[in-house]
């Protein structure tokens, strides 16, 4: 939702993802070391500021991203 005063035109925005029982992913590297992992939920929140000439609004946007990751890596010898 944007909010307008005079020329300056400002929004935050957010929002969140829950995979309900977790995106996963498994694999091994060139040295045939297993990597799993798994993602539960993910969130972004993101602002914008912006000045308004008649029909055309000059904005930037900027945001950070977060989200509940778990790896493991395994290497051939069983160490974790």
């Amino acid at each position: 939702m944007n909010a307008q005063f005079n020329a300056l035109v400002v929004e935050v925005e957010g929002d969140f993802t829950w995979t309900g029982s977790g995106l996963r992913g498994s694999g091994t590297d060139s040295a045939s070391n297993a990597i799993n992992t798994t993602v539960d939920w993910t969130s972004t929140v993101t602002g914008r500021a912006g000045v308004a000439f008649d029909r055309v609004l000059v904005y930037g946007k900027g945001g950070i991203a977060f989200a509940d990751d778990k790896s493991s890596f395994t290497d051939t010898f069983g160490n974790s």
